[in-house]
């Protein structure tokens, strides 16, 4: 009888505490939601974090950090360590210049990069994932590829960011950088199958979803399935293998759609670990069934925009919930968004015309990561702009004639008829005219 009258009582006390938290979470939400001072909401929301985070609570949508603070616009960091990844691939170790800790993120989450490039008639801004844990906040990590011109089209210039990372940037120097953000990241307390599919250096985000899992002495499994040209392409590969073996849920299938399974019998060494295996070709639905025990988990993937296409339809065919379907873009073509969605428009060469600047922009379709606040840019006309990935709103722009196509779906890009985003919009008629 006493037992059960002590039984009682501490599961009221429980209870009772439960229902506190609920409530103060509850206020907490409200004040975050209706204040204007991102500092004010840095300071609530840790708070929060202190009250929700073991109930599994993802709060994104406002930049909420575990520690630290986070900071409005750019402040400056120095680059304390570059290493090669591979050819034309760098990560870069970022310290910030107040030696302040660094506000944490949700990994997947990304930055904006900015410089000043010599050549350039405007500050160059472009996002990029963090690669690490949010653990680490000493510093943070970007991995960047060298975005070369399109092959056929020799006179496009390359990747104008990428290009003096990799090239021109070196431990030493400055760069600024916006906090974290970003709607592409993992909840480190969920506990279903994660299922990473990556293409190219859209194995950044995963790194740092991967480190994240292990760092949490999380039970739960992920399968990462990676595609890559060649061996030679491959970025953190000796991570991965490292990872494997630290981490007994993790399990790696290499995809590489450039090299023959002979040539990989005949000069790659095969994986030792039944965890870690290599393929020859793309990742495909069947490849997929081959390994995975169902369709049940969440599923994150990042590569072109063809490849998500491609994803999408595979796992919906799949039966895949939606709601656990997630992408990211790292390169946007025009005229591969075209194909996917069977559009008969033909845009090469179609003109944008800027209403207050007075000038006149030829655009092509092939042009690998262009958009239309990358290409006034360019041409020296300026668009205010943050996030670069059709997130934030602040580049909407005033559409006074013609058609544009956004390369993303989402509140921001369908909220204002007759406007549109730059800085994911590309022309969908042979003229348009924007105001600027």
């Amino acid at each position: 009888m006493i037992t059960m009258y002590l039984l009682a009582s501490v599961g009221g006390v429980f209870f009772s505490f439960g229902l506190f938290l609920a409530i103060k979470e509850m206020w907490l939400f409200h004040r975050v939601k209706t204040l204007n001072s991102e500092q004010k909401k840095a300071n609530i929301t840790q708070l929060l974090y202190k009250v929700g985070l073991a109930r599994g609570i993802l709060i994104d949508k406002y930049a909420i950090t575990k520690t630290g603070s986070r900071w409005d616009g750019f402040k400056s960091f120095t680059v304390i360590g570059k290493v090669k990844e591979s050819d034309g691939v760098y990560s870069f170790l970022l310290q910030p210049n107040d030696q302040q800790i660094l506000a944490s993120f949700f990994p997947g989450q990304h930055v904006m990069v900015q410089a000043d490039i010599e050549g350039q008639c405007q500050t160059i801004s472009r996002a990029y994932s963090l690669s690490d844990s949010p653990e680490k906040l000493e510093h943070y990590r970007i991995t960047v590829k060298k975005q070369l011109a399109p092959s056929r089209k020799p006179d496009v210039p390359s990747g104008i960011m990428s290009t003096y990372l990799v090239d021109q940037v070196e431990v030493g120097q400055q760069l600024k950088l916006s906090a974290p953000s970003g709607h592409f990241c993992l909840n480190v307390n969920q506990h279903h199958p994660l299922v990473l599919i990556a293409g190219g250096i859209g194995i950044t985000p995963f790194i740092s979803m991967i480190n994240a899992v292990i760092n949490a002495n999380s039970e739960r499994t992920i399968w990462l399935f990676y595609s890559t040209q060649t061996p030679h392409t491959r970025v953190m590969f000796e991570h991965l293998q490292h990872s494997c073996k630290r981490y007994k849920n993790l399990h790696v299938v290499m995809c590489y759609s450039a090299a023959t399974s002979k040539w990989l019998d005949e000069n790659e060494q095969q994986p030792t670990d039944s965890r870690l295996s290599s393929h020859s070709g793309r990742i495909t639905l069947a490849l997929l069934k081959q390994y995975l025990p169902s369709n049940e988990g969440e599923f994150f993937v990042c590569g072109t925009k063809q490849m998500m296409a491609q994803m999408q339809e595979n796992l919906l065919l799949w039966q895949v919930n939606q709601e656990n379907i997630h992408f990211e873009v790292v390169h946007l073509t025009a005229g591969t968004l075209r194909k996917t969605i069977q559009t008969s428009v033909t845009t090469e060469n179609s003109i944008i015309c800027c209403a207050r600047s007075g000038k006149s922009l030829k655009w092509h379709d092939s042009d690998e990561g262009t958009s239309i606040l990358s290409l006034a840019e360019f041409n020296g006309i300026f668009i205010r702009n943050s996030c670069r990935s059709g997130e934030c709103g602040m580049c909407r722009t005033k559409i006074k004639s013609g058609e544009v196509l956004h390369l993303v779906a989402n509140e921001e890009t369908m909220k204002v008829k007759g406007t549109c985003l730059p800085c994911v919009a590309v022309p969908n008629s042979q003229e348009v005219t924007l105001d600027i």
